[in-house]
């Protein structure tokens, strides 16, 4: 297993299976347009088994005024034949064990419900910051003991979410 980032060559295949997750009533070509304005300031990665992608993701670097580091998580893609093995788990460690800034705050949405995200550290956000239907607002904090509520302000989380 290698974690890496995406060549971009491999855009296509990881924005085709977004697509396949996450239609939303776009037209393939609307979906690729909105999700390619994330390469701006994010960076694909990929868990690569054996020259296959099995899982992917999209790490936002989010601007923030004070000393945390604002980090977003998107586009989590495990693509059906490759669930179930660990593979998105995998991935989501490794690209968090890379992160430098201390402390960063890394936010996501969960449309699959809370338990794999806090598996692997992330908490939901109180009800106040829910914006969206059918998906959990998430955080976790890297580089502090402390509750997110005393590194994260409500100022600091992104609209984007």
């Amino acid at each position: 297993m290698i974690i890496r980032e995406a060549t971009r060559d491999e855009h296509e295949k990881i924005l085709a299976d977004g697509y396949r997750e996450w239609p939303k009533g776009r037209t393939y070509e609307a979906y690729c347009e909105d999700n390619k304005k994330e390469d701006a300031y994010g960076t694909r990665w990929v868990l690569d088994v054996g020259g296959e992608i099995v899982s992917s993701l999209i790490l936002l670097r989010f601007s923030s005024a004070r000393s945390v580091s604002i980090l977003g998580i998107g586009s989590v893609v495990t693509p059906p034949e490759y669930r179930g093995k660990g593979y998105g788990s995998a991935l989501l460690t490794g690209v968090l064990s890379q992160i430098k800034a201390q402390p960063s705050a890394v936010l996501l949405h969960s449309g699959i419900g809370a338990d794999f995200y806090v598996a692997l550290g992330f908490t939901a956000l109180p009800d106040i910051f829910q914006k969206y239907p059918g998906s959990l607002y998430m955080i976790r904090v890297l580089g502090s003991e402390a509750p997110w509520s005393q590194v994260v302000f409500p100022e600091d989380l992104p609209d984007y979410f």
